[in-house]
């Protein structure tokens, strides 16, 4: 209970600033999308097998095959399992920035969270030639 009122008192404090109050709505809203994203990562309805299946998918996934050759080469272990310690992960990292704990630490993890989900995108990560080819590169009709 003291942890509350400790986080509450310092969010009523930052709020006599101006932009305390819109902070902490931005925060809280981060980390519902932290962990309402971990809890569907890390306890998937449609089970782990599907949901790993569908972020390597070369056509519509998420996970570019250099990123799925690293995730089982060097860190020994399968994807499934990789995308459920993910989601603990992101559920921890969320409650984290909703109770507004270590904020600027957890700020710069979800960052960088964010810059390696675009870098394993596998649009991101594909290289330069194979993203600028033709069948890539939206061409307006002509006229």
């Amino acid at each position: 209970m003291e942890v509350w009122r400790v986080v509450l008192i310092k969010d009523v404090h930052e709020s006599a600033s101006g932009m305390g109050s819109l902070l902490t709505v931005l925060r809280v809203a981060l980390g519902m999308v932290f962990v309402l994203g971990g809890i569907r990562i890390g306890f998937p309805a449609e089970g782990r097998g599907e949901l790993a299946a569908s972020y390597v998918d070369p056509e519509s996934g998420w996970i570019s095959p250099f990123f799925v050759d690293q995730i089982t080469g060097r860190l020994g272990m399968s994807v499934e399992t990789f995308l459920q310690f993910q989601g603990y992960f992101e559920i921890i990292l969320g409650l984290l920035l909703i109770a507004g704990f270590f904020t600027p630490v957890i700020a710069v993890v979800v960052g960088l969270m964010f810059w390696s989900f675009a870098v394993a995108n596998p649009v991101a990560g594909e290289s330069v030639s194979a993203a600028m080819s033709p069948s890539r590169v939206f061409a307006s009709p002509s006229s």
